[in-house]
Formats: structure tokens, sequence, C-alpha cells
């Protein structure tokens, strides 16, 4: 008897240690942009239609998720050309309210918009007018600048649209904070509510808009290395697994991909089914879980109780969040970055340093306080000690 108690209590203990270890959760967002000709050139849109099904059909067999966004240009079109004969083979319906409910454990639908004629709450109307109910994301959009005279902030409230006047839409969601060009866009994985345009990376809890994360910019070209692509996701699960990603952490990702792209021949067969192969493995391994952004925020406000939480691609908390700090147990040192010599303002005991791949680069130190980097080589490591991970650069 007391064997089988001992038994039961080691299962018991492994069970704890397993849901202490966060998982990162993962999704696709795809966007068609306002510079695609499926309103002026119908067999454009024509030759995608079957495309974004047999996506659909992909994610659903391997348990993936997918946020559509869909711009004023596509959902114009839908309503133009995606009718009569063309929709015997969906059972009657357009291909986004077909997919959309056909695929529904698979297949989100939200807006997106640059807002330079239609703005979010008309791209809204539109989807409703396709018979798809719009999702409560705001896919894309300019974080720190105004678009066209309109901003993010405008939508802390329900807005009303440009076009139709009369049509109000509430988000509750931001995804893809960028800036124009794409040139300077801000990567973090972990929720919280911005403060401002000015502040946003200042959680304000009495915001109503939520921003997810969208990680480390884990973009699916048609030419991109899938083996490079999952290296930088597994950068991110071993930092959990290590501790150089704090076991307290909320980890949301996605891999954006351009809806051009599923034209491309053997985008869909052959490289995003791969792609989701190599992503299930972590899945089994439960590392990963695929879940739609709106289950993932539902996550935050329940298990993590809507605390904040921003991480940048180094594993650096950003202290930016008013509150949460990270808390040091009094663990601290200098100089950082460094080229030799780290010294702790008091001394340690079972230290270690670990690389970004979460291997122990400097075994268990005691008694010091100081420690030897110059057999480091350049790049960014983590002194782990006292349940705590800080970062620290080496460059000689």
């Amino acid at each position: 008897m007391k064997k089988h108690l001992f038994i039961l209590t080691l299962c018991s203990l492994s069970l704890i240690t397993k849901a202490q270890t966060p998982k990162v959760y993962i999704n696709f967002v795809s966007h068609n942009e306002e510079n695609y000709t499926y309103l002026s050139a119908p067999q454009t849109f024509l030759a995608v239609r079957p495309k974004i099904i047999q996506m659909a059909q992909l994610a659903t067999t391997k348990g993936a998720k997918w946020h559509l966004g869909s711009d004023h240009i596509m959902l114009r079109a839908v309503l133009a050309y995606d009718k009569g004969t063309l929709t015997a083979s969906t059972g009657g319906f357009n291909v986004l309210k077909y997919v959309s409910t056909t695929y529904s454990t698979a297949v989100e639908c939200d807006p997106h918009a640059h807002e330079s004629l239609y703005n979010y709450a008309d791209v809204a109307k539109l989807l409703d007018s396709c018979g798809v109910p719009p999702g409560k994301v705001m896919s894309g959009f300019l974080y720190n600048r105004l678009a066209s005279g309109h901003d993010w902030q405008d939508y802390q409230v329900p807005n009303n649209g440009d076009i139709f006047p009369s049509y109000n839409w509430a988000p509750e969601i931001l995804w893809g904070a960028a800036t124009p060009g794409h040139t300077m866009d801000p990567h973090y994985t972990g929720i919280w509510k911005p403060e401002s345009r000015t502040n946003f990376l200042t959680h304000k809890a009495t915001n109503h808009l939520i921003n997810y994360g969208q990680g480390c910019k884990y973009e699916f070209h048609d030419t991109t290395s899938i083996t490079r692509l999952m290296k930088e996701i597994r950068k991110l699960t071993n930092a959990i697994q290590s501790g150089a990603a704090p076991s307290t952490g909320f980890y949301c990702t996605s891999i954006f991909f351009r809806e051009s792209y599923l034209n491309t021949p053997g985008f869909i067969s052959t490289r995003l089914d791969d792609l989701m192969d190599s992503i299930n493995v972590l899945v089994t391994a439960n590392k990963v879980e695929w879940q739609f952004i709106p289950d993932v925020v539902n996550k935050w406000k329940t298990t993590y109780a809507a605390k904040p939480f921003i991480m940048d691609c180094d594993f650096t908390i950003i202290t930016g969040i008013n509150e949460q700090k990270i808390n040091t147990n009094g663990f601290s040192f200098y100089p950082n970055p460094t080229n030799d010599i780290i010294n702790f303002k008091e001394e340690i005991y079972d230290a270690e340093v670990i690389n970004l791949n979460g291997q122990i680069v400097i075994p268990k130190i005691n008694a010091t306080k100081s420690i030897d980097t110059k057999g480091l080589a350049n790049g960014i490591y983590f002194i782990r000690s006292r349940g705590v991970s800080l970062k620290f650069i080496v460059q000689h």
C-alpha cells in the first residue's frame, strides 16, 4: 500500500511539474492587401478561392488554427463574384462563409484594414454582409502613429464606419502591431493592455483593448526555410524549459503569411503541411498548443488573472509594465555588457550560466562574487540563480 502511495505521489509531482511549465500558444494569421487585384481582375479571386478552402481543410486535419484577415478588396470581390453557380460546390455559400462554418474548428475571419478608405468598422460590416460574423480581433495596425487620420485608440470604444456610418463595431483584441513599411515593428510575446500610442509597452488595466504579442517575427514566406523557422520557435520553447524565460510568463505567438502565397505551387500541400507537422512535434511534447487568439486571451484572463506580461526576443522582461516588475530576490550584477568579468553585489551560491539554447556553459558556481566570462563567445547569456534568470551580454 505504501509503495502504491509513493508511486501516486511521484505521478502527482510529475503532473504538477508539467503544469508549472507554460506552453507557447500558437496560430497562423494571414492578410490580403489593398494592392491585390481580386476586385479589378476577377480571375485572381477565382484562383485563390479554392486555395482558401484547401488551407482550411489542411488546418483542420492538422489541428491548427488559422485567422484569415480580409480587407475590403477581398470582401468586395466576394460580394461581387462569389455567388450563383460558383457556390455549387460550397453548399450555396461564398468561400468565407463556407470555411468559417464548415471548418469552424480551424478558421476564424477577422477584419484587416489600412484605413485608407474603409476603416475597420467598414471592413467588419463587409464581413457581416458576406454572412460571416466579424471576429473581435483588429488584425494588423500601426501602433505608434495615425493611419489616414485614424488611430487604434479610437477603438477603445465602439466605432462607426466611414463608408457605412450606421454600422458600429467594437473589437476587443489588437494583433500585429506594426510600423509603416514594417521597418521597425515591435516583436514581443505576451499579453497586455497598451496605455497609448506613445506608451504602447505600458499596461493600463482600465483600458478596453488587449494586445496579443505576435512573437518574434515568425513570418512564413514562400521561400522561408522551415528548419530556420522551427529553430526560432524551439529557441523560445527551450528558453521556457531551461528557465531562461520565466516559468511565471505567459507565452503566445503567431506565424504570419501573405494570402498571395496560397497560389504558389506547393505552398499549402508541401510547405505548410511540413511546417504544421514540425510544430505538431512540439504539440505532442506538450510545449506548444494551437489556439485561436480570443481563446488565448480568455486563458490570459482566467488562468493568468489578466496580469500583463511582455517579453522581447532576447527573453528580457519589459519593465514598462506598471503592474509587474521582475522579482530578482536581491540578485544583481555588473557590468552588462561585459568583456571579461561579471561582479555580483553579494556572494552567490548554486548559480550557473546558460546560453540561448538552454545549454549550461558555466556549471555550478558557489561562494563567489565574480564570474570570468573571457571563455564565452560574444552573444547573449543568462545567469540562473535563486529561481531567477537574468540576461547579460558578452562583447569582447
